[in-house]
């Protein structure tokens, strides 16, 4: 289920008081957090409210009838009476205890109705909201993913959304609680003591004061701490991987590497002891202070009952109004405190679904035509947003449907980059790309990658099924088995699963699961190939496609590859020109400019000639292999 559009929290208008201004920024947030987190199962939300609200009275009325109880007793000495029920003779103080017994089964009944309320709601929180930050991540592009911002939000909202969350909505379900209780024991104590009971409500104030105060603080350190927190998690996901275990295992890195997680870990938690101990000191000793004033007005309430001769069950009930009257007055005040301190931590998830990439406003844009398109770069400047280091300065390239352009340069030259660029993964700095003589600024959104088939250098390892892990090339589209075996020839991962006896259709690959198999990098990287053919888009974006696959596999498996891509266009990214006698352009990046490759008349017709015809020789071996 979607989650429901998301309010303006942000009600930013000149001239209004800060004051105000936050308020009405907290009030944007808690609407909004209400329609969200109730979605996710709105009869336990409700459920849980009102079986809060419901508790108030019958605490109220146990206050009562125990006074009653308590009078009943002392008659019961003086004049023993009784009520008849079927032929029994029932005291009347028994009946108080059994109402009272009744009174705290309904409390204990309506305990469990919040609790299981709660633990659902909680646990549909623990997918849904993970799963909207899934999806909005997948709707950014690198630029986004790569700022400092989400980096920390991500962290934040890991961190400390769900806890915030469910402590939010508890307390939430405890303001209806509370009020109802105050209004109770108020009007009780107000009608024979409303100096009392007014003053009874204002003693935990002080000790409120206090409290926000400390939650301010703390959430002004978890800001500050947020990069040091995002180290933290780095490290021990480091400590954890089971893909790079043999290098921590045999290198001696675990040392390092532990050493590292626990100096930042202390770090983190050091701060926080430092914050939350002064936070206690302070809350205990208006705490002191609060429950001295306190003792003070049940000592003069108990002296004035006693001096009017009032009797003893209306002393005890007043006695408990008054507890009653405070306690509920300060959790009231607390949780309100409370709850804005929580939204504090629960904006971080809004705020990051309010991040708006370079692509949101390009849903009516242009469409491209079917077929690959005219690539072109046109003085191009780019510079990484975060961290202002220049990769491109005035680079020009054009690339025409069909072409298969090398691209070489040395690590850090900034050749990804510049594939990440054409496949729309971040905006230039200056200059523009076009496709098709279109502005890929004037395109609709998802035109751009809708023409790539891209196997990044980074590949991804999904545990998952070898199936699974070709078909994810292209979930949205019907499932073409003829297309599905071809990227396995081609690959040669359909000979490889048979010998390893390996059913691509139930078999879990990686070492993540229970009853999967470990698979060498090699075979990760085949995988990735047949994720991009089975893909087939118009464009194939190739970054060092065969670095962890071995030169005779390499041999068997480009010219079929080559043979599959045909007229379409190629762009390959590589540090040697091992390839370049298939390839009709090649370009070196160095220093950040893009400059073609100059090559004496011979070698240049064999690039334009010869290659093709080279392709069609190793074409028709890769058949004779294939049959």
């Amino acid at each position: 289920m979607p989650a429901p559009k998301r309010l303006k929290a942000n009600l930013y208008v000149k001239h209004i008081p800060p004051g105000v201004y936050r308020l009405q920024h907290y009030w944007g947030i808690l609407v909004h957090h209400l329609a969200y987190y109730s979605s996710f199962d709105r009869i336990s939300f409700w459920k849980g409210i009102f079986a809060g609200l419901l508790r108030a009275p019958l605490n109220a009325g146990s206050i009562f009838v125990t006074g009653l109880l308590v009078d009943s007793i002392v008659d019961y000495y003086q004049n023993p009476t009784h009520l008849y029920a079927v032929g029994i003779q029932i005291p009347i103080p028994v009946l108080y205890l059994i109402l009272l017994f009744v009174m705290a089964r309904s409390v204990r009944i309506l305990d469990a109705i919040y609790t299981i309320a709660t633990l659902k709601i909680r646990n549909e929180a623990f997918v849904r909201y993970r799963q909207d930050v899934a999806e909005k991540f997948h709707k950014l592009n690198s630029q986004e993913i790569d700022r400092e911002q989400v980096k920390d939000l991500i962290t934040k909202i890991e961190s400390f959304w769900l806890t915030n969350s469910g402590n939010f909505y508890q307390r939430l379900a405890g303001v209806g609680e509370f009020m109802l209780a105050i209004i109770i024991a108020l009007a009780a104590l107000y009608a024979s003591s409303p100096v009392i009971a007014l003053l009874v409500l204002l003693v935990p104030v002080s000790e409120i004061v206090v409290v926000y105060k400390n939650f301010r603080k703390h959430a002004h350190y978890v800001d500050d701490i947020a990069p040091l927190m995002l180290e933290r998690n780095y490290y021990f996901s480091a400590l954890t991987d089971a893909r790079t275990f043999p290098e921590r295992k045999v290198n001696g890195v675990f040392k390092s590497l532990i050493e590292r997680f626990r100096h930042v870990a202390d770090l983190v938690s050091e701060g926080y002891k430092r914050v939350l101990s002064k936070a206690e000191k302070e809350t205990a000793s208006r705490n002191i202070f609060d429950h001295a004033a306190l003792l003070i007005l049940k000592v003069y309430v108990l002296l004035s009952s006693i001096a009017d001769r009032v009797a003893i069950g209306k002393i005890t009930a007043t006695l408990g109004y008054v507890d009653s009257l405070y306690r509920n007055s300060y959790a009231l005040q607390k949780n309100i405190i409370s709850m804005f301190d929580e939204l504090t931590f629960i904006e971080y998830l809004y705020e990051f679904q309010d991040i708006k990439g370079f692509a949101d406003e390009r849903k009516k844009g242009r469409h491209l035509k079917k077929g690959s398109p005219r690539i072109a770069l046109e003085h191009a400047m780019f510079a990484y947003p975060d961290s202002g280091k220049k990769i491109l300065d005035d680079v020009s390239l054009e690339i025409t449907p069909g072409e298969r352009v090398m691209i070489l340069g040395k690590d850090g030259s900034g050749k990804s980059s510049l594939l990440a660029l054409l496949a729309g993964m971040y905006e230039l700095s200056g200059g523009v790309i076009k496709m098709n003589g279109l502005q890929v600024s004037r395109l609709a959104r998802g035109q751009i990658k809708a023409k790539m088939s891209i196997v990044p250098e980074d590949f991804a390892r999904y545990y998952m099924t070898l199936k699974e892990n070709i078909l994810l090339g292209d979930p949205r589209k019907e499932f073409s088995e003829s297309l599905y075996k071809k990227a396995l020839s081609i690959t040669g991962l359909d000979i490889w699963a048979k010998e390893n006896n390996i059913d691509p259709e139930i078999t879990i690959l990686g070492n993540y699961f229970n009853n999967s198999v470990s698979i060498s990098s090699g075979h990760w990287q085949r995988i990735a190939i047949a994720r991009a053919i089975y893909r087939n888009r118009d464009v194939f974006l190739l970054d060092q496609p065969f670095t962890y696959i071995d030169g005779h596999s390499v041999e068997e498996m480009l010219p079929k590859l080559l043979a599959f891509i045909g007229k379409r266009t190629l762009i390959w990214i590589s540090e040697h020109t091992y390839h370049a006698k298939f390839m009709t352009k090649i370009y070196d990046l160095e220093k950040m400019k893009l400059v073609e490759r100059k090559v004496r008349s011979e070698s240049t017709k064999a690039l334009s000639t010869k290659a093709p015809k080279a392709l069609k020789q190793e074409s028709i071996r890769a058949r004779k292999i294939e049959g």
